[in-house]
């Protein structure tokens, strides 16, 4: 199965939904590339692709224009 992990279904929902995504670095949320929002990928044969060969890479979303609230888990005091 060629890009069959739960990131690249994320990673190919968001981008059919019209939202370009940026691959993260496992563990990290550090994007691979320096030049990450000219650089994200816009199409299903380049979701498949990359996550083909990095399963374990998170998916950023490149947004513009929208309001996150990034809630990880652990402790954090409240």
């Amino acid at each position: 199965m060629i890009g069959k992990t739960v990131q690249n279904a994320f990673a190919l929902r968001h981008v059919r939904d019209g939202w370009p995504v940026i691959p993260l670095k496992p563990n990290t949320k550090a994007a691979y590339w320096k030049d990450w929002p000219n650089k994200a990928l816009k199409d299903g044969k380049s979701v498949r692709r990359h996550w083909a060969a990095n399963p374990a890479d998170l998916v950023g979303l490149v947004l513009v224009d929208v309001f996150v609230v990034d809630c990880d888990g652990g402790d954090i005091g409240l």
